[in-house]
């Protein structure tokens, strides 16, 4: 956020949070989560396939505990974008060296947070922080539907 206006109170009708998902050499895998701060959640597969959009519905606490996560991470202090392969060598000269490079396969997804007048998207590729991947566990966990995925990765 580059702003400094309050954050809270939001009305929950103003939150918002979305996880898509984009695993290149899978594509059945990947899928598009919102979630509404009212409760409703609606999971839709972006690629090429039979499977219809799932609506479900969570309670507010639940939304409040997904939004408590984004604070507690620093979603909104991390960096846009995590696309770089990052390494570290030892160089002839006895120094460490960090060198980069961008990654073209595996999986990346992209994290949005709208919380009133502010919004937040992240593209998390490569090199980004642990509790990112925490978050899309736990946002996974409380929405239900990891048991779900798996079966259209399967199919």
């Amino acid at each position: 956020m580059t702003d400094h206006k309050p954050m809270f109170p939001i009305p929950l009708s103003e939150i918002e949070i979305t996880i898509e998902t984009n695993v290149f050499m899978e594509p059945e895998g990947n899928f598009k989560l919102s979630i509404q701060g009212t409760g409703e959640v609606e999971l839709k597969p972006r690629s090429y396939t039979l499977i219809e959009p799932i609506s479900l519905t969570i309670q507010p606490e639940q939304v409040k505990d997904l939004i408590a996560a984004t604070l507690e991470i620093g979603f909104f202090q991390m960096e846009d974008n995590y696309s770089e392969e990052s390494e570290l060598t030892v160089t002839p000269e006895g120094t460490i060296d960090q060198g980069f490079g961008t990654i073209l396969d595996g999986e990346a997804t992209t994290y949005t947070v709208k919380m009133g007048q502010h919004t937040k998207s992240l593209y998390a590729h490569y090199g980004f922080p642990k509790r990112l991947r925490w978050f899309y566990d736990l946002v996974l966990d409380v929405v239900g539907v990891s048991e779900i995925l798996e079966e259209w990765i399967q199919d």
